[in-house]
């Protein structure tokens, strides 16, 4: 499996970071991902193969906390959980409920590789509790 296997850091954002002596390549960007993708040498896999990861990649989508809140109302859902962007655009998430439950949603951002704050009490309804996060 190793030989068929190459990885290779993308930030997307990221333009300030620099790596140097890495056991892997490290981008910025989309357009350096497939310069490197190109310095591969083989016919590792199947042009059908690679049309399907292609296409698989432009149908990705991170998961939301709908389809978090789905995935996970088996196992308790009587919490309400709201999403939503403050004055200065940071993505936030609320929960309304105990503590533990926001501790548990943000545990699964940070599962989907999400960076995510620390998780405090708003300061008007008690049984409420947010976290920040991003990409």
């Amino acid at each position: 499996m190793k030989e068929n296997i190459y990885p290779i850091v993308v930030f997307k954002r990221a333009k300030w970071v620099k790596a140097e002596n890495c056991n892997m390549p490290v981008v910025i960007g989309g357009m350096e991902a497939v310069g490197e993708i190109k310095k591969i040498k083989g016919d590792n896999i199947s042009e059908e193969q690679i049309n399907k990861i292609i296409e698989a990649i432009k149908k990705a989508k991170p998961l939301g906390h709908e389809e978090w809140n789905k995935k996970h109302s088996k196992e308790r859902n009587d919490y309400q959980l709201f999403q939503g962007k403050n004055s200065n655009g940071k993505m936030y998430i609320r929960i309304k409920d105990a503590k533990e439950d926001a501790e548990k949603v943000a545990a699964e951002y940070k599962n989907q590789n999400y960076a995510i704050s620390d998780i405090r009490q708003d300061k008007k309804e008690k049984d409420v509790w947010f976290f920040y996060y991003s990409r």
